[in-house]
């Protein structure tokens, strides 16, 4: 059966007035005109007629080879009350032992965010070889960019989330309200350290199963990788891409924004190079695009 005949019932059956449906019902309906039809051919033919506007099914996890080498940044803001001397927070995060640092911040601006991202890398143990975060501008600044350079720092840019982060900034806003609620005459900066004296230094954490403290001592890494990769998420399949392939870029979706909305851009973008760095992983240089991105934000 020639491809093109495949492709015209497939074709037929999707934009039915009772198709517009999944591949599996696609299928199906296809293959009441022509048992041959299979599920790649229904997979093919929507790969290049129908654009996804959800990520891939499933999950992949990231483990760090050693403590001090992946960190992961982000920003939180508590505005209430109205005269916080500190309405923003900075929180890294080391994705190998969990342990973090949060620094107060008065403003955005790169002569206050740079000098506190370097008291964090000194509370952390050091400086890392890679920094993740996500978008936000706080972080991409000519300033920081120059800081990143200089220490040979990779910078990963998530058009998503910075997961772990992010985790870790739900956990520390859970913990903080949670602690105002019967102490409202102090500010979240004034109680934050103790926080992280419990998170760092008290409680063991889950992906781990030890205290991020003692998961940093470098005898302990061992145990803390094994356990790392017993929670590692590998279920999420990419197909491969190659320099020259055309891509889709992640979007986040505005405000108020319907969850049938694509979050994918409508326009594709060049593969013009692909990097592949020993424990990081591979990152994909687009046509238009100012940065490097990651397979989790491209849709072949």
């Amino acid at each position: 059966m020639e491809d093109i005949d495949k492709d015209k019932i497939i074709k037929d059956v999707y934009y039915a007035p009772d198709g517009y449906s999944s591949m599996k019902n696609t299928l199906e309906a296809a293959r009441k005109k022509d048992k041959r039809i299979k599920m790649e051919d229904v997979k093919k033919w929507f790969n290049k007629n129908v654009q996804r506007t959800t990520q891939l099914r499933g999950q992949n996890s990231y483990v760090a080879p050693e403590a001090n080498f992946t960190y992961a940044a982000d920003l939180f803001f508590i505005t209430k009350p109205e005269n916080l001397e500190y309405k923003i927070g900075l929180l890294v995060i080391d994705l190998f032992s969990k342990f973090c640092s949060v620094m107060m911040l008065k403003s955005k601006t790169p002569d206050i965010v740079l000098p506190a991202l370097e008291q964090a890398f000194i509370n952390l143990g050091g400086t890392p070889r890679v920094l993740v975060s996500d978008s936000e501008g706080a972080l991409l600044s000519n300033e920081l960019n120059k800081f990143y350079n200089k220490n040979n720092i990779q910078h990963i840019i998530l058009r998503n989330h910075a997961g772990t982060a992010e985790r870790m900034v739900r956990t520390l806003k859970s913990m903080i309200f949670k602690r105002l609620k019967h102490q409202p005459n102090k500010t979240w900066y004034e109680i934050i350290h103790e926080c992280l004296v419990v998170l760092n230094y008290i409680r063991k954490s889950s992906s781990t199963n030890m205290i991020p403290n003692e998961a940093r001592k470098e005898e302990n890494w061992w145990k803390v990788k094994s356990n790392l990769e017993k929670h590692r998420l590998s279920s999420r399949k990419y197909p491969d891409v190659k320099v020259g392939d055309m891509v889709f870029l992640y979007r986040k979706r505005k405000n108020f924004e319907k969850e049938g909305q694509s979050i994918w851009t409508e326009k594709k973008h060049e593969v013009m190079r692909i990097e592949d760095i020993p424990h990081v992983g591979k990152l994909y240089y687009l046509d238009g695009v100012p940065h490097a991105v990651v397979r989790s934000d491209i849709l072949l």
